[in-house]
């Protein structure tokens, strides 16, 4: 963590799990840590890649608790 994020008060908590929706794994890591917010962020890169990514997105909106906030950067 640098030190902008310990300014904030801010703990970035890296996650890495196997499986076929990234997005439901994302969201049951995020519930089970009850984090406040997770922020994920998307690279420029081909149609197909931002396509699969539009899915793993929209999998995780419907998945995350309501009290959660999803910040999409990219």
């Amino acid at each position: 963590m640098g030190a902008d994020e310990r300014k904030r008060d801010i703990t970035a908590v890296p996650v890495w799990q196997v499986g076929e929706d990234a997005g439901k794994l994302i969201a049951m890591a995020a519930n089970e840590l009850d984090v406040d917010t997770v922020f994920i962020g998307s690279t420029k890169r081909s149609r197909l890649v931002k396509l699969l990514r539009q899915d793993i997105f929209k999998s995780l909106a419907r998945r995350l608790a309501p009290q959660r906030h999803l910040i999409i950067s990219g």
